[in-house]
């Protein structure tokens, strides 16, 4: 299940990373800053790789999945530092609108449209983690059928 959400999460990062300068180059006049948020979604980015190549890399079923758990666990932990990247350090992006203690700051109808935009991607991403662990399920049982020919 990790390796799946590992996969898919890597999926939705890279779109992140590829179509954020599609749309910063018109505003920001640059294609890549090294601003706060961005550089913590590449390093996560790149430690999720890193999580993916070491669970493809370690035969060992138990190491590999203590050195996986320890990725994965410094990769989650940088997820609340780039959500507070925007008030932590001076950034590009604009601070939050939403999450606000004295409430969202947007109209009703765009907060209602963001609601519904993060219920497709939540949807989206459970349906291919989900074909992603039958596929790993399949995997494991034709590995075992094959080791049990040898």
């Amino acid at each position: 299940m990790a390796e799946g959400a590992a996969e898919v999460g890597l999926v939705f990062m890279t779109v992140v990373l590829l179509t954020g300068p599609l749309w910063g180059k018109p505003i920001w006049g640059t294609w890549w800053t090294w601003d706060a948020r961005l550089t913590l979604t590449l390093f996560t980015w790149l430690i999720v790789l890193g999580y993916l190549t070491l669970r493809n890399a370690i035969e060992d079923h138990a190491q590999r999945a203590r050195y996986s758990a320890v990725l994965g666990i410094l990769a989650g932990l940088l997820v609340p530092f780039i959500h507070l990247s925007t008030t932590m350090f001076r950034t590009l992006h604009p601070q939050p609108i939403l999450l606000k203690p004295s409430g969202p700051s947007m109209p009703h109808d765009m907060v209602m449209t963001w609601l519904y935009a993060q219920a497709a991607f939540v949807l989206m991403f459970v349906a291919l983690l989900r074909l992603r662990y039958r596929y790993g399920e399949e995997r494991d049982r034709l590995a075992a059928l094959h080791g049990a020919e040898d």
